[in-house]
């Protein structure tokens, strides 16, 4: 019985032993594994190509980045000055590989209520007579004919000239992700905006962002107008506060649309589907307060779908701008008339209502 008991007792001990070292050597196999890479968004191309290293596509759509041009052997090809040629780099699925490194933005032409790419902004121009300083028509010496220059207007911020119709708002696309663990969203007019921000981390719960091809970062993508002007980054858009809540989408298509697959559910979605709420940041400095800490209206979440509605500010900017265009020939007949100061007239009282309709409480 005594020869049982200890034979029990040793195999139990020996079992211990085995499975302890075991144990200690799975445990030793796991020490001596290399530590997983760790994922850094400065080295990813997809969040760090810039203008300088890549192509415009369609001057306000994809980015594409650019190879050299290899044969057969790998050697460069030239063209005939000896320049290296380049092409767009292509997928594994033969499709041009996306980068999102620069900040891309259309114009919006509001009295035509259409948008164009960059390279395709209208410009109109015309044939003027040169007056003297009394409005008399200065008079060519050698034909005796009066003068005349080419004047050219072009669709541009804030407009350009004296018509309406060169009045032009820069829509920009603007990127927005929900963070794999809290949820809750972040965004940027670029994907290195949005990782350099925070050090490649979510700014509402520190977790680390993977790449923009991880398949739990989903971007969508919004058709905005920018806070700042595009033309004084210093100073804040006119339009902001008018079109904030104004539908581009529907006129976004014409440039942006053909990129639209690459974001969400394969649509661009309005600007007022941002939802943005006041934060404390205690890394703010409050001028106020000459002290650090202050509350910041911050991204925190985004609808995906829902009826975008315009704003009445931004219907009635509209229709008072398709009126005024509509004006115009009187005022241009009243501006080569004895009438001058009446058209001066006109138009300030014209501006004085539009302003006076924009900013009523009602709107």
């Amino acid at each position: 019985m005594i020869k049982k008991i200890i034979a029990v007792i040793m195999a139990l001990v020996l079992a211990l032993s085995l499975g302890m070292a075991a144990f200690a050597a799975d445990a030793g196999e796991k020490k001596e594994e290399p530590a997983a890479e760790q994922y850094d968004y400065n080295q990813d191309p997809l969040v760090t190509a810039t203008a300088s290293t890549v192509t415009d596509y369609a001057n306000g759509d994809l980015i594409h980045a650019l190879k050299d041009v290899v044969d057969k052997d790998g050697i460069p090809v030239t063209d005939k000055d000896g320049n290296v040629k380049q092409e767009i780099e292509k997928d594994e699925k033969g499709e041009p590989k996306v980068y999102l490194g620069t900040k891309t933005y259309a114009m919006y032409q509001v009295t035509a209520k259409k948008m164009f790419a960059l390279n395709d902004v209208p410009s109109y121009t015309f044939t003027q007579e040169l007056k003297n300083s009394d409005g008399t028509p200065i008079i060519d010496e050698t034909t005796g004919e009066p003068r005349t220059e080419e004047i050219t207007y072009k669709v541009k911020e804030g407009g350009d000239g004296d018509s309406v119709k060169y009045e032009g708002i820069p829509v920009y696309a603007y990127y927005a992700v929900k963070c794999p663990k809290c949820k809750m969203a972040t965004g940027g007019y670029t994907y290195y905006e949005i990782y350099s921000a925070n050090a490649g981390c979510c700014p509402h719960c520190g977790f680390t962002f993977p790449s923009p091809s991880d398949e739990s970062m989903v971007f969508y993508r919004f058709i905005v107008v920018s806070r700042m002007s595009t033309d004084n980054p210093t100073s804040e858009s006119k339009y902001y506060d008018k079109f904030k809540e104004y539908d581009f989408t529907k006129y976004s298509g014409d440039v942006f649309g053909d990129s639209a697959q690459y974001y969400g559910e394969g649509k661009d979605l309005p600007q007022q589907f941002l939802t943005y709420e006041n934060v404390y940041d205690e890394t703010i400095y409050d001028e106020g307060k000459q002290d650090f800490g202050a509350t910041v209206e911050t991204l925190t979440g985004f609808q995906t779908s829902g009826k975008a509605k315009n704003s009445t500010t931004s219907t009635l900017y509209g229709m008072l701008s398709s009126i005024e265009l509509w004006l115009e020939p009187i005022t241009q007949f009243l501006s080569n008339s004895m009438f001058v100061q009446m058209r001066t007239n006109i138009k300030e009282g014209w501006y004085k209502i539009i302003d006076a309709i924009l900013t009523a409480p009602f709107t």
